[in-house]
């Protein structure tokens, strides 16, 4: 397997979060109250209506 030092580092950062917090439940909890808190600041974009392709644009 090839060594990839993002991948490691995001792996670290993942342990130390579900350290930190106490598990997957913990941090879902955190990520939740984060969300509750920035709930205003959300932007909500109008869905764009479906454009059509052919074969040939694919």
């Amino acid at each position: 397997m090839i060594d990839d030092p993002i991948v490691e580092e995001v792996r670290k950062i993942r342990e130390r979060l579900l350290a930190e917090y106490g598990g997957m439940d913990g941090l879902m909890r955190e990520f939740r109250a984060i969300e509750d808190a920035m709930r205003d600041k959300v932007v909500r974009l109008k869905p764009r209506k479906p454009t059509k392709t052919t074969p040939a644009e694919l």
